[in-house]
């Protein structure tokens, strides 16, 4: 810190004392006619730093005056600013053997601080100067202009000599009996020096009004250079860690309230007999929109300070490994691969494409006319507009969803699709699977598939992020963008879930407003026995046809030769049915919806013969299920590197 104090010290220069010059002045009146005068050319001449001028002058003074001393120090001043050190000594010493008082003594150290020799004999340069300062200091009374110069030299040379603590000690004690600009600029120096950069700038703040502006900011800039990068950002860091930490906490904390009050408007739903919701529900919705957007704006806000983390260790890593002077290689390598794969995953959360692949299999009404009617006339009863598209899948999936623009799902114009898992069919009857599209309906009807705009779009960011992560390997408990991941996907999903749980009880509403209580049940406990089922006919079968290495044409009409396992079955449609909610589940709990449905008890809406099958509905049903079987077969092929022959339509796939 020698160069930012000696920069700070000369930002001003002190103020000439009128007195002490009017003195002077005499004394040169007195040895000769002119000489007053030329001193104080001189003096002004050195004051606006037109050195030569200066030189000119104090040199004819020490000729025309030579017992004068005062002529003598100042030339010595004069040659010290010039870089002429030994000749600013010499300069200092002549005056200071012409009268050894306090000014001349503080001119020698000037001198002698400013050229700092260290010779193999004798004191150095600022040995001499401290001991020359002191004797100055002694002579002078505490708080006196002459004591206040001789303990800002003193203050300098101990900052020169890089003594810290002593400088510190000094300059609090000049500060002490001296508040002018000159001991604030060592003030400042001292508290740089000793790495107190917040006093630093305290204080020059506060001498700011007596410096020109130019000076404030060469200091502020010298500041800048110096001060390491935590000490000038932790503060300002800390504090925008701790609000973004109180942020999140307060987040949490109204995901779970958020989530209790979707609880409890869920209890008042099931005895509510108005087929609308309350208002309290609407305003309830509303208020997780709000909270959803602004949970998926604070996700982009914070990624540059996951960045900076990210920078800040790995880079610090590699950084330290550099300046200890021996680089492990490996651990370097590890800090790039670790630091660049998180940032890029970081970049490709920001560049999300929504998927609008088929789902499925793109059903032709053709094939289904019988099918199309009993959707169509559940979308008119529920009073939505009917989908335009069907999908059929191999498994037991049943959703809805819109495809296009976030414009058109606002004004209604967007497709309608609908997901039909091929393995939820078998034995379904008809009053159930309109209860179960109702429910689907009841979604459109309530606008929970008209965009989701920023939620939807944060939400799928972040997924992108830790997915990125995973498939990278650097999902670890150091990696601060993982750490990040999995905090505050734990409160999105809180939050969101949330969300999720109230659209699924109003969609279930929907759903026995229109057809009845009993027929939800006997649709939902459908779904779930079917699941259970299908999924043990699965494993049975592709186990079978690997380990016989047999053909596969169509997977729904094969019969295993492994008996079905009722006990295990019945056990999961158990476990599906009593499970208790969680605070991370997208649906109420099974049990839930089921208690509520009957709370509810409203009479069953018939439309369909009692028995009546949905597989029925289908004309051309077994070329259906041979594509999904084909499906499935791409699926083991691609995930198991396992081919399942074909088998030929002409033959029993029964057998």
């Amino acid at each position: 810190m020698t160069f930012l104090s000696a920069v700070l010290l000369a930002a001003l220069a002190p103020a000439r004392d009128a007195t002490f010059e009017a003195r002077l002045g005499a004394t040169y009146d007195a040895a000769g006619p002119g000489l007053a005068a030329r001193f104080e050319s001189a003096t002004r001449a050195l004051d606006e730093e037109r050195l030569d001028e200066a030189a000119a002058g104090f040199l004819e003074l020490t000729e025309k005056a030579p017992t004068v001393s005062a002529g003598f120090r100042r030339l010595a001043l004069v040659r010290s600013e010039q870089g002429r050190h030994d000749d600013a000594v010499a300069l200092a010493e002549r005056a200071f053997a012409l009268e050894a008082d306090g000014y001349n003594s503080v001119g020698l150290a000037t001198a002698l601080a400013r050229r700092k020799k260290s010779p193999s004999i004798g004191p150095s340069d600022l040995a001499r100067a401290a001991v020359l300062t002191n004797r100055a200091l002694n002579a002078a009374s505490v708080g006196s202009r002459d004591w206040v110069t001789a303990k800002t030299l003193s203050c300098q040379i101990t900052m020169n000599a890089g003594i810290d603590a002593e400088a510190s000690t000094c300059v609090e004690s000049l500060l002490a009996h001296d508040d002018s600009p000159v001991s604030n600029m060592l003030g400042i120096g001292a508290a740089a020096a000793r790495g107190d950069f917040a006093v630093a700038r305290e204080r020059l703040n506060k001498g700011r009004a007596a410096m020109a502006p130019e000076e404030t900011r060469r200091i502020e800039r010298l500041l800048d250079d110096h001060e390491p990068f935590m000490s000038r950002w932790a503060a300002t860091l800390l504090s925008v860690g701790v609000g973004w930490l109180a942020i999140l906490a307060a987040m949490a904390v109204l995901g779970l309230g958020l989530s209790a009050l979707t609880l409890a408007a869920a209890r008042r739903l099931a005895t509510q007999k108005q087929h609308h919701a309350s208002t309290a529900t609407g305003v309830l919705r509303a208020v997780y929109r709000a909270v959803l957007a602004l949970a998926s704006v604070l996700y982009y806000v914070s990624l540059p300070f996951v960045a900076l983390a990210v920078l800040g260790l790995f880079g610090g890593l590699v950084w330290a490994c550099f300046a200890v002077g021996r680089i492990p290689i490996k651990l370097v390598l590890i800090a790039v691969v670790i630091g660049g794969s998180s940032l890029i995953a970081l970049l490709r959360s920001l560049f999300v494409r929504v998927n609008d692949e088929d789902p499925g299999l793109k059903l032709d009404w053709a094939r289904a006319p019988r099918l199309k009617a009993v959707v169509d006339a559940v979308a008119a009863r529920v009073g939505t507009r009917s989908v335009d598209t069907v999908f059929i899948t191999p498994g037991t999936d049943f959703a809805v969803f819109e495809r296009g623009s976030y414009l058109s799902k606002l004004r209604g114009h967007a497709e309608r699709c609908l997901i039909v898992g091929r393995g939820v069919l078998d034995g379904f009857e008809v009053p159930g699977f309109q209860s179960v599209l109702a429910h689907e309906f009841g979604h459109f009807s309530n606008q929970d598939t008209a965009g989701g705009g920023m939620a939807l779009v944060g939400r799928r960011s972040l997924l992108t992020m830790g997915r990125a992560l995973a498939e990278s390997g650097v999902a670890a408990w150091y990696n601060p963008a993982w750490l990040f991941f999995r905090g505050y996907f734990a409160i999105y999903l809180r939050i969101s879930q949330g969300a999720s749980r109230l659209q699924e009880v109003l969609a279930d509403r929907v759903a026995i407003f229109t057809y009845g209580s009993a027929a939800f049940a006997a649709g939902y406990r459908h779904y779930i026995e079917q699941s259970a089922r299908f999924d043990s006919h699965v494993n049975r079968t592709i186990k079978q046809v690997i380990d016989e290495k047999r053909p596969l044409g169509n997977l729904y009409r094969f019969a295993p030769a492994a008996p079905e396992a009722s006990d295990e079955i019945a056990e999961a449609v158990r476990v599906a049915l009593e499970r208790p909610p969680g605070p991370y589940d997208s649906h109420p709990s099974s049990k839930d919806r089921l208690g509520w449905a009957a709370a509810l008890d409203l009479p069953a809406v018939v439309e369909a013969k009692s028995g009546e099958l949905v597989l029925a509905l289908f004309d051309d049903l077994e070329a259906l299920e041979r594509e999904m079987t084909l499906q499935v077969r791409v699926a083991v092929a691609t995930n198991h590197e396992v081919v399942i022959a074909d088998e030929p339509a002409t033959q029993n796939s029964s057998s």
